[in-house]
């Protein structure tokens, strides 16, 4: 659903155990000898690598001595994380120690309360009735959770005043859009995108598509496929499917 992110701190010191695992990561991809015309994909894999293990991401500077390799601290934040499935949201608070709370975004109340409780400085609204064959059968569920939902995230941000909010959308919302979840999903950016001028708020979109292994991901599918019948059925060999890896979309 939603994701509430608070500033904790900003700056944030290294640790004694934080400098072994840097020491450790050095080690194992050899950062001594990387190129200093490094590329922006590369840099951002190895910082990826470096956030897990560490509070430190790697950046270069150059001095009189020349271009050196530094460590430079990254912010910390507190997530929440909100959902209307209470089950689920107990489920994804034991994987992740992430504190979860009850929301309903088509209930503007359910935004309210939420966004009092959790004080965030950045928003992410992930919240969607995101299956076209569902939207298409339930229709109201689909525009209830992705236009009314999306609106009451909008104006409560707006009058609460939070920093930034970000919209998850959908390549289905790439015209020539053809269903009612893209349909609503390009309402979604629309209104966001349009709601800048309204206050000090930031919105912004990002469109994915097939996210690797996510909620509704066909990889899931084929494996199930293969595991019962050791065999792969497509939609033809002229079908192409193009993937995000949960990396690439953590860092879009």
């Amino acid at each position: 659903g939603l994701s509430m992110v608070s500033n904790v701190t900003k700056k944030i010191n290294l640790s004694t155990e934080d400098l072994k695992r840097q020491k450790n990561i050095i080690s194992k991809l050899n950062l001594a000898k990387l190129p200093f015309d490094i590329s922006p994909d590369r840099m951002c894999a190895l910082n990826l690598e470096m956030a897990r293990h560490s509070s430190a991401v790697l950046k270069y500077q150059e001095d009189k001595s020349g271009i050196k390799w530094i460590f430079s601290s990254i912010k910390k934040y507190k997530v929440f994380l909100g959902a209307r499935n209470n089950k689920q949201n107990f489920l994804v608070k034991n994987l992740t120690n992430c504190e979860a709370v009850p929301l309903d975004v088509s209930n503007i109340n359910s935004v309210n309360d939420c966004l009092n409780y959790t004080k965030p400085d950045i928003v992410i609204h992930a919240a969607a009735t995101k299956f076209v064959d569902l939207s298409e059968k339930f229709p109201f569920e689909c525009i209830d959770t992705n236009i009314l939902g999306s609106t009451n995230v909008a104006r409560a941000c707006l009058n609460k005043k939070i920093p930034t909010v970000i919209g998850i959308s959908t390549d289905k919302a790439s015209p020539p859009i053809k269903n009612i979840y893209g349909l609503s999903k390009s309402l979604m950016e629309r209104l966001f995108c349009s709601s800048n001028p309204y206050g000090k708020t930031k919105f912004v979109c990002v469109r994915y598509g097939n996210v690797a292994w996510s909620t509704g991901s066909v990889l899931p599918i084929w494996k199930q496929m293969f595991n019962k019948n050791k065999m792969i059925l497509t939609t033809g060999p002229s079908m192409r499917r193009f993937f995000f890896s949960v990396d690439d979309a953590v860092s879009l």
